[in-house]
């Protein structure tokens, strides 16, 4: 057996062993994923690319911010991990069962796997984003502030449209993705994954715009 080979069989095991795991623990295996993720990319987001615009501006490279990344790394442990998990495990099936039939009646009269999908993104995307966007910015500036209720509310407002612009940008491409070829069970590590990229573009938006 070559080296691909090994390498390959070694990840179907560890794949096969994390789903064991989180079918059999789903909320504190999410949490746990949730928060390794979301720290490690910002970690990523402040080494790869923070520190590099920093360095092509001139200015002197700041050192990695773990006090940030542990916040971030709270966040999701706290918020993120359990918000998609009931998002996409419970409330996605409710709304393709219960919500859009009632709707939408001629477009679910077939409802194929492509048009649940589509369905899927697009509730995502003009409905859920104005639920979950909201939570994430608001406990973001909440764990930032140390709890200061205030200075979080004023933080939502200033960053939710930001927020909202930079997740439409993006948004289609990855929920059809998301939805059309992501088990249901990995869905929201894959959210994990994707806010972690998120927050690598906010550092680059914020340094360029």
């Amino acid at each position: 057996m070559g080296i691909l080979s090994k390498i390959s069989a070694m990840l179907i095991t560890l794949i096969r062993r994390y789903n064991d795991i989180l079918l059999k623990y789903p909320l504190r295996t999410s949490m746990i994923s949730a928060g390794i993720i979301r720290g490690q990319g910002d970690v990523l987001a402040q080494v790869l690319l923070e520190r590099h615009l920093v360095k092509n501006e001139g200015s002197e490279v700041p050192p990695v911010d773990w006090e940030r990344t542990l916040k971030i790394a709270i966040q999701g442990f706290l918020i993120g991990g359990p918000l998609g998990l009931a998002w996409y495990w419970y409330v996605n099936p409710w709304y393709l069962k219960h919500l859009i039939p009632r709707m939408f009646p001629g477009f679910t009269k077939n409802f194929t796997n492509a048009k649940r999908v589509i369905a899927s993104a697009a509730t995502d995307l003009l409905g859920g984003i104005w639920i979950k966007a909201p939570i994430m910015v608001f406990t973001v500036a909440l764990i930032q502030t140390y709890g200061d209720v205030k200075a979080s509310w004023e933080g939502l407002k200033n960053r939710l449209w930001p927020t909202m612009i930079v997740a439409w940008s993006y948004g289609p491409f990855y929920k059809i993705l998301l939805y059309g070829c992501v088990p249901l069970f990995f869905r929201g590590i894959a959210s994990s994954l994707m806010a972690a990229f998120t927050s690598a573009l906010f550092s680059y938006v914020q340094h360029n715009y």
